[in-house]
């Protein structure tokens, strides 16, 4: 059995190592999840963008946050103006949060959204419509007076349909079609930008030969003095919110690392159930009645009066715990088994003089009245409280 367990640990560790080495050496594979999060350097996460922003607005402060849109509102300081930006791959927002950002951007403050799906309500209240199609379009701000364009790689689109009432300003559009893309509506004493390119703001476009510049140039279209609110709520929830699986899920290697721990608990459960064996029945030693007894039997003659009875128990017992105990001979009770009852015992040699002495008294004049009783039990038990 030992060797079985000692070649399942041997194969184990071999193909620990061996995964360990694999994983050092293969090429790093490429996350291509959007998930628009500042705090992910992968190609659809906005990191640069976040980093940017002190550079982007030197005047203003930037806060990244985590909080629900209502909580960071509800005491928002409105001596400086703000700019709340979402850029996420869909807008999601309800009634409650709606009128806390509409309130304040009326109060002269700006709201940035870049997403490639937004809410009805929000459009209609502005007359517009989204639309989108499946075509690889090139895109041009018009906030850039030199027509700066730039190719979205991406073989889908939206865009805005403007309906009679609309009374906002297109800032950017899809070039061959001239579908906007990019507006600016006012509300109240504040703006609010709605752009449909939420790609343009992740690393893979920053990056990338000619599409760094598109990011910037939306953003120029706030003031450089406001400050800023960068949402990461609506992506990555409250602050503390992550759970210990969520992060480990969240990376190929922290999964396949966990997966491989769930495997090896397994097996090892699997070979642990083969050596165990059922559980072995409790045998009690029998118990001691010998203490009961004597209770019982020096009650019966403690009712009767019978005194001497009493104390021949007494005797009895104590004699035969200390002969058991520490090896005495108590056939004779003299000056010799006092001194080895003191030695071995601990107790005051006066004490044991004495007791042994009443003993003998007992024995010779058969009497015993019930103060002389007391006196034996109180020796006994002073002889037997110690430790």
């Amino acid at each position: 059995m030992k060797l079985k367990i000692y070649l399942y640990l041997v194969l184990m560790g071999s193909f620990v190592l061996f995964y360990i080495w694999y994983e050092t050496n293969r090429p790093a594979t490429i996350d291509w999840r959007e998930t628009f999060s500042v705090n992910d350097k992968i190609p659809f996460g906005t990191y640069i963008v976040s980093k940017s922003l002190p550079y982007l607005f030197p005047e203003g402060k930037i806060e990244i946050s985590r909080s629900p849109v209502p909580e960071r509102l509800e005491y928002m300081d409105t001596l400086c103006p703000s700019a709340y930006i979402f850029v996420n791959y869909g807008f999601q927002t309800d009634p409650v949060e709606m009128k806390y950002l509409l309130d304040f951007v009326e109060k002269g403050n700006y709201m940035f959204i870049a997403a490639l799906q937004m809410p009805d309500t929000l459009l209609s209240l502005f007359h517009l419509k989204g639309k989108s199609n499946f075509e690889e379009q090139k895109h041009q701000l018009k906030v850039d007076t030199t027509g700066w364009q730039y190719l979205f790689r991406k073989k889908f689109f939206a865009y805005f349909e403007p309906q009679e009432g609309f009374g906002g300003k297109i800032l950017g559009t899809v070039t061959e079609k001239d579908y906007p893309d990019f507006v600016q509506v006012n509300y109240g004493r504040g703006k609010i930008f709605l752009n449909l390119n939420p790609h343009a703001f992740t690393n893979y476009h920053i990056l990338g030969a000619g599409e760094g510049k598109y990011y910037y140039k939306a953003l120029s279209c706030l003031p450089k003095e406001v400050n800023v609110i960068w949402d990461e709520y609506k992506i990555s929830g409250p602050e503390g919110g992550e759970s210990p699986f969520r992060v480990i899920l969240r990376y190929p290697a922290l999964k396949e690392a966990w997966y491989l721990l769930l495997v090896s608990g397994i097996l090892y459960l699997l070979f642990r159930f083969k050596r165990e064996q059922r559980a072995m029945p409790v045998i009690r030693p029998p118990e001691n009645k010998s203490l009961e007894f004597i209770s019982a039997i020096s009650s019966l003659y403690y009712k009767q009066r019978d005194h001497y009875r009493i104390a021949l128990k007494q005797i009895a017992f104590f004699l035969d715990r200390i002969a058991i105990k520490y090896k005495l001979d108590t056939e004779k009770l003299d000056e010799r088994l006092v001194e080895q009852l003191a030695q071995r015992s601990g107790r005051e040699e006066g004490k044991v003089k004495q007791l042994i002495q009443l003993i003998s008294v007992i024995r010779e004049t058969k009497q015993v009245s019930e103060m002389r009783l007391k006196e034996l039990v109180s020796l006994v038990e002073l002889f037997n409280d110690k430790k």
